[in-house]
């Protein structure tokens, strides 16, 4: 799922979330990609047997202006380039394709600002022609986010982003046999855009304050039919839905003594539209502490919720999936 050229850290929760997360109800991995370096250019190069990865690192402006990019791509694409070769009497051709790009811009505005700007864009898909048929199936995701951080002071500091991020997919099967020409096309997606401000405050050695909100705004597009033959003509669509979800969110975590804290937090969502309002409280608490001999005691209580849902089907018949919001007949899913 992600490229590993350009990734710093990555961390699994699955359970003791912090609480600035939310929407979800199972498990969150909170993915870091590295900055672009501002002091000299570098790259990188991978060739698999699956995928090829590349990655550059350009300094635009030494100790200002940065920019790294990092790609893949599938070699089995190759066989996109054999299959036109390949006879029609020969039957089947295969199209497969797989790539994404990952890349930041880096703006060091001052010793205490600094601008992030993040793009991501990943495609994948397989294309099958068979005699006058074809059947296709296609994903496409991107994601545009602009990062300010801000050092308050030692103490303090402060996270500004904001993000737009469309997800799309495509799913189809046409003919054109003895001169007859047919299609029938399932389109589906889902976008959203928002704006998270988090503040960290470390109020003493023993003692870290996080608070922060958010406001974010979702745009659904269950599907899209398209049908077309030589008597049938019609686009069957469903109205895109909407809805907006604001949070706040706050949290302490208090060092008892060398390697045992404790943190305290609460979440609270409101989310909807002019026909739907949920108010969901999410409260979190949990324990950690290491002991002597590699002993570890991990205790947390939490509650989650997710307005938006998710609804595929695993493969009986054909792949689907589309994304819904939450309402009165679907309400939010909770753990």
């Amino acid at each position: 799922m992600y490229n590993p050229v350009i990734i710093k850290s990555a961390q699994l929760y699955k359970s003791a979330f912090p609480a600035e997360y939310g929407g979800k109800i199972s498990s969150v991995v909170n993915v870091q990609t590295d900055d672009a370096s501002m002091q000299k250019f570098r790259g990188e190069a991978e060739i698999g047997i699956l995928t090829s990865k590349l990655a550059l690192n350009v300094p635009l402006a030494k100790d200002k202006l940065a920019l790294t990019v990092a790609g893949r791509v599938s070699n089995y694409s190759i066989i996109n380039l054999i299959s036109p070769l390949v006879p029609d009497k020969f039957g089947v051709r295969f199209g497969f394709s797989f790539g994404d790009i990952n890349s930041n811009l880096v703006w060091k505005l001052s010793e205490k600002d600094r601008l992030k700007l993040t793009f991501f864009s990943n495609t994948d898909g397989i294309d099958v022609k068979n005699y006058g048929t074809r059947f296709w199936i296609k994903n496409n995701q991107q994601n545009l986010g602009l990062n300010w951080y801000n050092t308050i002071s030692n103490k303090a500091e402060n996270h500004l982003l904001g993000y737009v991020d469309n997800y799309g997919y495509d799913f189809g099967h046409s003919s054109n046999i003895n001169n007859v020409k047919q299609i029938n096309q399932i389109l589906t997606g889902v976008s959203s855009a928002g704006l998270v401000d988090k503040f960290n405050y470390q109020t003493s050695d023993k003692m870290n304050i996080v608070f922060g909100g958010s406001i974010k705004g979702y745009g659904f597009s269950p599907y899209q039919i398209n049908q077309n033959d030589s008597n049938v003509a019609a686009i069957k669509t469903t109205n895109q839905s909407k809805i907006t979800e604001g949070v706040i969110f706050a949290e302490g975590e208090y060092y008892l003594k060398k390697h045992q804290f404790i943190t305290l937090g609460m979440r609270l969502s409101i989310v909807g539209n002019s026909e739907n309002i949920f108010i969901n409280p999410e409260p979190r608490m949990s324990y950690h502490g290491i002991f002597k001999n590699d002993y570890s005691l991990s205790i947390s209580a939490g509650r989650m919720t997710q307005p938006v849902h998710r609804a595929a089907n695993s493969g009986l018949g054909f792949p689907f999936e589309m994304f819904l919001p939450s309402s009165v007949s679907l309400l939010p899913e909770t753990s």
